[in-house]
């Protein structure tokens, strides 16, 4: 098997990785994305295409964003028939996306996303090895970045020559025993490798970068989200602005404001409007998937949803009836239909019995609520403020020092919201001697950074990355009071070169100080950081070969026969 690295290299979007096979007949693509916020982003969107998709057998995709999905669409339109295996978690949020994409996008419309066959493998999905193809084998593991997003380990060859290859997809920061993130379940981290043929593909968005652990604590989160917003709406009789990502951020915040909420009863009348229509449809599928469970080792355990938020919410993870009043809740956050069940009210826990749904949608389309002039909050889409509904709230709304604009993320320095952080601790009449100007494609609305007198805030601990040592933490395990490490040679992508350089060093480091005693030599781990000019690497004998020509369709019934995957 040969493996082609199309990106991301030395950047942090457009994921994509072509596998061939001549001797099984089988080529795939794990992810085709778009590359997103840089100079030649549209240009490689426009022109990029790994391989004829008339060749390939399917797609194997690792969550839903769309610097790892966005290009799949153009597959279907270029002749491809077969499959995108993934979690139904990613097939539900990635159509979303997706959809959304066509309005901004000429590269290919709804019936393109509309033609995508999604597949998930039968049940047990995680952690269980899952037929693919002859031979070919996969395990998807939960990573923690976003709803349904997984790695994927393919092992391949003979009882006593197998191969195994890992796609980190992108690694996220709840673990076993610290779920600070609500809605999400710790990761799952990959076990340590069948075979000496042994191979990695590895994220380093933060590679070189730490966060302090308090940026990992859910009390330290909730006590910074709840001073931001007693100094607006409580202190400044102002309106908090809150623009957050459709996916995962959206859902995060709000479940974090409603918590808030049912703690603090005195925030309990603060008006909470939500104008995000693609976050609104994100919010369905996050209602009904937090509640899917599986059956793991016997006991039925949730697939995406954080056991400790059961103990933060004085729920019993054993009662069958607080399990199912965990799932209500949920649905009532984003569920304006939803009547909270009486037996709340007689539930042992000043949580359940204070909670209720605190927002109501709005639009902004026609002008903005009267209610966002006094003391109010609105939760908003554009995480990076470039576009949507954030225009018409910061056209009135930043000029008024009442208010306050909450940055939940990382926000590009050439963004909008890369901007408002810049000027985030500079004084007014600091400000008023800047010349550079908020603008939004398609409208005419403008925002001078010198007329901009609300307060600009960012609060943490909302990424989906995994920090410097988190990546490293997921990369070496521990069992049996020894390290291993998830592969015997491991190529860094979806990172600037900085970023891959940093954490090259530090596993290279980390490997030679638990080298003693362990069952592996440091110097038999290979960390490599692969180049566009590289070409394909043979997996088979593990070393670069110039690329062979493309694989043709297989015509094999056999292999066809059985694949056993289903939705």
């Amino acid at each position: 098997m040969k493996m082609k690295f199309h990106g991301p290299l030395g950047e942090v979007t457009g994921s994509c990785y072509e596998l061939t096979d001549s001797a099984l007949g089988l080529h795939v693509l794990v992810d085709y994305g778009m590359k997103q916020g840089v100079a030649d982003a549209q240009d490689w969107n426009n022109a990029f295409r790994p391989c004829d998709p008339r060749t390939l057998d399917f797609v194997l995709l690792t969550h839903a964003h769309l610097d790892h999905c966005g290009l799949i669409p153009l597959l279907y339109k270029h002749g491809f028939t077969g499959k995108v295996i993934c979690t139904r978690e990613t097939a539900e949020l990635a159509e979303i996306n997706l959809m959304g994409a066509c309005k901004h996008s000429a590269l290919y419309n709804r019936n393109h996303v509309a033609a995508i066959e999604w597949e998930e493998p039968p049940s047990p999905v995680l952690d269980f090895p899952h037929k693919l193809h002859r031979g070919v084998t996969v395990i998807f593991r939960r990573t923690a970045h976003i709803l349904g997003a997984t790695s994927l380990q393919i092992e391949w060859g003979s009882a006593d020559d197998r191969k195994q290859l890992t796609f980190s997809g992108d690694i996220g920061n709840n673990t076993r025993g610290n779920e600070f993130q609500s809605l999400l379940r710790h990761r799952i981290d990959p076990p340590e490798p069948i075979t000496e043929r042994s191979y990695v593909v590895m994220e380093s968005t933060y590679g070189g970068q730490k966060v302090s652990a308090m940026q990992k604590n859910f009390d330290v989160r909730m006590s910074s989200l709840k001073k931001s917003v007693e100094h607006t709406v409580l202190d400044k009789k102002g309106c908090m602005i809150i623009p957050c990502f459709a996916i995962e951020r959206t859902q995060s915040v709000l479940f974090d404001l409603h918590y808030l909420f049912a703690t603090n009863p005195e925030l309990r009348d603060v008006p909470v409007l939500f104008d995000a229509r693609m976050a609104g449809e994100v919010n369905s599928v996050y209602a009904r998937s937090l509640r899917r469970t599986e059956e793991i080792d016997g006991e039925c355990r949730p697939m995406w949803l954080s056991e400790q938020l059961h103990r933060r919410m004085g729920l019993d993870p054993n009662s069958p009836d607080d399990t199912k009043l965990l799932g209500e809740l949920l649905a009532a956050t984003f569920d304006p239909a939803f009547e909270m069940p009486i037996a709340a009210a007689d539930h042992p826990s000043d949580t359940i019995k204070n909670w209720k749904r605190i927002w109501r949608p709005t639009s902004s389309i026609n002008g903005l609520s009267s209610d966002v002039r006094g003391p109010s909050i609105v939760i908003t889409g554009s995480g990076m403020c470039d576009g949507g509904p954030i225009v018409n709230y910061f056209s009135e709304l930043l000029i008024d020092k009442r208010n306050t604009v909450l940055l939940t993320g990382y926000c590009g320095p050439k963004t909008n919201g890369g901007k408002l952080l810049w000027i985030s601790n500079q004084t007014i009449n600091q400000r008023k001697k800047h010349h550079i100007t908020l603008t939004w494609t398609n409208s005419t609305i403008n925002v001078p950074l010198a007329s901009i007198r609300a307060d600009i805030a960012k609060i943490n601990g909302y990424s989906g990355h995994a920090d410097h040592d988190g990546l490293l933490n997921w990369f070496f395990g521990w069992k049996n009071s020894r390290h291993y490490t998830a592969g015997k040679t491991v190529f860094l992508t979806h990172g600037n070169d900085d970023r891959r350089a940093a954490l090259a060093e530090a596993i290279r480091q980390k490997a030679s100080a638990v080298d003693a005693g362990q069952s592996w030599s440091a110097q038999d781990l290979d960390v490599q950081c692969p180049e566009r000019t590289d070409g394909c690497y043979d997996l088979e004998n593990g070393a670069w070969v110039t690329e062979s020509k493309r694989l043709k369709k297989s015509s094999l019934t056999e292999s066809a026969g059985e694949v056993r995957l289903r939705a």
